[in-house]
């Protein structure tokens, strides 16, 4: 969610891996909680989205609602086998998700 959520926010330009390799290039060496963790994070990448996202899961025992998400990327789990299209909103995002960084 959070990288889908970035690369929306920013054309493609930003993603997930990006976001952890300011965390690591600001932090690698420092100890710190998750909520720091996450405060760091929205901070090295002018976000309030880790925060917003941590605060709807940290107290979860659930895995959190995907279908939605799956719809956006244009995936669909039939029979235990992931199909791919191109009709979700976000599908051309999908790539990028799936590139190495």
């Amino acid at each position: 969610a959070a990288d889908l959520e970035l690369r929306k926010a920013s054309g493609g330009r930003e993603s997930l891996d990006s976001a952890l390799a300011r965390l690591n290039a600001c932090c690698a060496d420092d100890e710190m909680s998750v909520s720091e963790m996450v405060r760091t994070l929205d901070r090295e990448n002018n976000t309030g989205l880790f925060q917003r996202l941590y605060s709807l899961s940290r107290g979860s025992t659930r895995m959190p609602e995907y279908a939605a998400l799956f719809d956006d990327l244009g995936l669909r789990v039939v029979d235990g086998t992931v199909e791919l299209s191109y009709s979700g909103a976000s599908a051309r995002l999908r790539s990028g998700i799936m590139a190495a960084p």
